[in-house]
């Protein structure tokens, strides 16, 4: 028996863990099947993944299809399971970690919970992806990763080199501010904590800076 494997992944606070997706099908009645802990945000990848496909004038194959997440003990959620699979159905088992969403119409999109997976994995050292496109400054704080990033399904159908770095920041930093402006280590750790978190803090600098202006 035949079986595709790809990697994903999850994270547990800042450790990464490691997400293998065996793919295997079978004979008799069509039927679709998930087993591995999986929550119902990964269930509902069956039909993202299903019309993506039919995007790039693909589909599941006919007859009885399993997919396992391993390690079965523990509970997947989340849409960045999604590029793995539609990989995995597309061209076969990969050693590269693969994270993204896959909307209907093929599009692949960076969602917070595969830019958390992509960082972890990255600090536990994997350095080959196959991921949405990433921001210039989230790429040059992971200078030796290999980045295979795609906006739209149809790319995983040609070669997977990697995406340069385009460093085109010099044209919007002339007025703006950034850490390197912000008065204090502390103010700095929440900030790159919430960050990290994609937290807004916006409004907590604002009324942070109108008790400051009572201050004598």
């Amino acid at each position: 028996m035949d079986v595709v494997k790809v990697w994903s992944g999850l994270t547990f606070g800042d450790r990464f863990v490691p997400v293998e997706i065996q793919i295997t099908y079978g004979a008799g009645l069509p039927a679709f099947h998930m087993v591995g802990m999986v929550s119902e945000s990964v269930e509902e990848s069956k039909e993202r993944v299903r019309y993506a496909l039919k995007s790039v004038g693909k589909s599941i194959p006919q007859g009885r299809v399993m997919v396992a997440f391993l390690p079965s003990e523990v509970t997947k959620s989340g849409a960045h399971f999604d590029l793995a699979l539609l990989y995995g159905f597309l061209k076969g088992s990969s050693e590269r970690l693969i994270v993204g969403e896959v909307a209907l119409d093929g599009t692949v999109r960076a969602t917070a919970q595969s830019v958390r997976v992509i960082a972890a994995a990255y600090n536990s050292g994997i350095k080959q992806f196959i991921c949405p496109r990433l921001t210039c400054e989230v790429l040059k704080l992971m200078p030796d990763g290999d980045f295979f990033m795609v906006e739209h399904v149809a790319q995983l159908l040609n070669g997977e080199s990697s995406n340069p770095i385009e460093d085109n920041s010099n044209a919007h930093t002339q007025n703006r501010l950034g850490l390197n402006d912000v008065k204090g280590s502390g103010i700095k750790r929440v900030a790159m904590i919430a960050a990290a978190g994609w937290h807004h803090v916006l409004m907590l600098y604002m009324v942070l800076s109108f008790l400051l202006l009572l201050l004598p």
